[in-house]
């Protein structure tokens, strides 16, 4: 009613679209696709691994632990509106500020929910676990040790990837985020897998984030050297 009435000074005009549009945009909102498309691969592949490993009662862990990152994960977005507004206005001091108050708040969630993967781990299992199954219960809270190492790690890659999209840097966001959510956790779920099973297949994902935070750290100093003054 804002828009239709008037009061707003957004207006719908009749503008061609040329295919340097739709490079541009989807060159732009990269990341986020590949974020959201690996998640399906991802969890095919962990599932077909950990069956081979440990059968259906660990397949069933790994849905539990698998829905709780899931849950934690969507604290870490949110940034990227603020500083495409900042980048759309020319502020780069306002950019950086934003950049680092959310690595700062994502430091704390994500220490806070490492310590809940290594220390509180039974509660939040037992929520998926109502027929008190202590197999289930065990594998799955082993599995949340190790799996929630990567939390450490997630907020960074997360937040840098959605910065250098937001600022329009495409490119090192895209291999970023293709890195983290699809090509480095698939590779290392399958050669941790073969060398250690499970354990290995757990560790995929702190290990994945890990190498991304040092690739992230490497493109951060460069993309931010080319920043202007």
């Amino acid at each position: 009613l804002h828009i239709l009435t008037g009061r707003s000074r957004f207006r719908l005009v009749r503008e061609p679209m040329r295919p340097r549009h739709l490079v541009d945009l989807s060159a732009l909102g990269g990341a986020a696709f590949l974020n959201e498309c690996s998640t399906s691969v991802v969890l095919v592949v962990f599932n077909l691994l950990i069956l081979r490993l440990a059968g259906n009662l660990g397949v069933a862990a790994y849905s539990i632990v698998a829905n709780l990152a899931f849950v934690m994960l969507g604290i870490f977005n949110g940034t990227q509106p603020l500083v495409s507004m900042a980048c759309g206005r020319g502020d780069l001091p306002r950019q950086r500020t934003l950049y680092r108050m959310a690595l700062a708040l994502a430091a704390a969630f994500g220490l806070g929910i490492t310590a809940l993967g290594l220390f509180a781990a039974p509660p939040p299992v037992a929520l998926f676990n109502s027929a008190g199954d202590p197999a289930l219960q065990a594998l799955a809270e082993g599995g949340m040790h190790l799996y929630f190492l990567g939390f450490l790690f997630v907020g960074f890659n997360l937040i840098t990837a959605s910065y250098l999209g937001a600022t329009e840097r495409p490119l090192p966001s895209a291999l970023l985020s293709f890195f983290r959510g699809f090509v480095g956790i698939v590779a290392l779920a399958i050669c941790f897998g073969l060398l250690f099973g499970l354990t290995g297949v757990w560790l995929a994902f702190p290990a994945a984030e890990l190498l991304t935070a040092l690739f992230g750290l490497a493109v951060q100093r460069r993309e931010f050297l080319r920043d202007p003054n």
